[in-house]
């Protein structure tokens, strides 16, 4: 029994002392509970779950502390900001604002870690940064960034003198890349002896000098027979400033009805043309509405590689030259040699045939060979190939060629495979004759499109 009594007691003294070893998380101080509100400062509490990798997570309660501290800067738009400018003259939607105005707070400098805490389970972490200190960093940048993109400007002006309209545009675009930190600010600056909003400086001369080009057709009304090579096949244009000068080296795209065309990026060259040559067209429609607009992505590819900036310059409004084009199906002239075992025969069944389709098929005809923009030819010849019981077998071999008006061979197609059975050679030659009609009721349209409506 005494025995029993001093075990009983052991276990209650042992039980007391696990109960001693068990420690309670610390109280949370009242930072982490609510962010403190401390005159002359912006502040930031931030917190993560506890992982194994002590870096990882002490890291991410850091960022969110700062990220907290960002969102009690207020950022306003001012009324001479380039920001300002954007909106009026670009649009964008409020989710675009929000962006911009937070890429201003990604710079933080200067904050300080106040202090910790872990539950063992959760890390905070509590940082400030003092306003007087924020506003001079901030200055600082701003006098840096204002320096670079005033020197972005003037090389733009000089460009500009001179007509180097693509390099100006270029320096332009960097310049205001370049105090993308400030959009919301007026950034006043002195420049050519009085103060100017340097951003709105920039942006005003980006604008001006896009409006100022023009692209003017050479003729804006042109008729293109189609498969018809010609000394008039390209469609032209000329780039200027708005004072007249020829502008050099401008990017240039091309639309038929509001899509691009094959091959259609370009620059104009030293006299300000640019070129595009007919036969590249699209052969689907009558009638093409054809547009050299300027090239803004080619420009800010080679200018900036800010996303945001990218946007803004894109949906500026700039100038645009058309032409408006009807595409004509060329005018054919049809001639065949149609032969009967090497015999001249005049059965003209095969031109006959060929007249049918192309009529069938909105293709202008004429008995005028002078007349004629493209020449179908024909030379057709049956052989006798053999006789099997009363069955007389007949091959018919063509040779199908599309010529332009100098004789050159535009399309030519070696037919071998047609063949007439009768009941005498005579008439399997005739009946080869029938079943090539057959064929070229088939082929020919098919044939003839791909080689002219290219």
């Amino acid at each position: 029994m005494i025995l029993r009594k001093i075990n009983i007691a052991l276990l209650i003294l042992a039980l007391a002392g696990c109960a001693a070893k068990k420690t309670t998380a610390p109280p949370k101080p009242q930072w982490v509970l609510t962010t403190p509100v401390i005159e002359g400062y912006y502040t930031g509490v931030g917190s993560a779950l506890k992982t194994v990798d002590i870096s990882a997570y002490k890291d991410k309660a850091q960022n969110n502390a700062l990220s907290d501290l960002s969102s009690s800067i207020s950022v306003n738009i001012s009324s001479r900001s380039v920001l300002y400018s954007f909106e009026n003259s670009a649009g964008y939607s409020d989710d675009f604002q929000s962006k911009i105005k937070a890429s201003s707070n990604q710079y933080l400098e200067g904050y300080e870690l106040v202090d910790s805490f872990d539950d063992g389970t959760y890390y905070w972490e509590y940082y400030r940064l003092s306003k007087a200190k924020y506003q001079e960093l901030k200055a600082k940048r701003i006098r840096e960034a204002c320096a670079i993109a005033v020197d972005y400007l003037l090389k733009a002006e000089k460009e500009q003198e001179t007509n180097q309209v693509y390099n100006a545009l270029v320096y332009y675009i960097k310049g205001i890349e370049a105090v993308k930190q400030f959009w919301t600010e007026p950034l006043e600056y002195q420049h050519n002896g009085s103060n100017v909003f340097l951003g709105n400086e920039l942006f005003s001369g980006l604008s001006k000098l896009l409006s100022g080009i023009v692209i003017e057709p050479l003729i804006s009304d042109i008729t293109i027979k189609q498969g018809v090579e010609n000394s008039d096949n390209k469609i032209e244009f000329i780039v200027k400033s708005q004072s007249g000068a020829n502008l050099s080296g401008i990017p240039i795209e091309f639309y038929a009805n509001k899509r691009p065309v094959v091959n259609n990026k370009t620059a104009s060259d030293t006299d300000g043309i640019i070129r595009y040559n007919t036969s590249l067209l699209p052969s689907k429609s009558d009638n093409i509405r054809f547009t050299a607009a300027l090239n803004l992505e080619e420009i800010t590819i080679k200018s900036t590689r800010d996303i945001t900036l990218k946007k803004i310059i894109s949906s500026l409004n700039v100038n645009s030259g058309v032409v408006n084009i009807v595409l004509q199906k060329p005018t054919f002239f049809i001639q065949t040699d149609e032969k009967v075992l090497t015999r001249n025969t005049k059965l003209n069944v095969v031109q006959q045939k060929a007249e049918q389709i192309l009529t069938d098929n909105g293709y202008v005809l004429t008995h005028n060979k002078a007349e004629a923009d493209l020449i179908l030819s024909f030379t057709v010849n049956t052989i006798n190939k053999k006789q099997d019981g009363g069955m007389f077998y007949a091959g018919l071999r063509a040779e199908m060629k599309i010529l332009n008006t100098n004789n050159e061979i535009i399309m030519s197609k070696s037919i071998h495979d047609i063949e007439g059975v009768q009941s005498s050679f005579k008439e399997a030659s005739k009946d080869a004759y029938k079943n090539f009609n057959v064929y070229l009721s088939k082929k020919l349209i098919t044939i003839i499109n791909e080689a002219v409506l290219k």
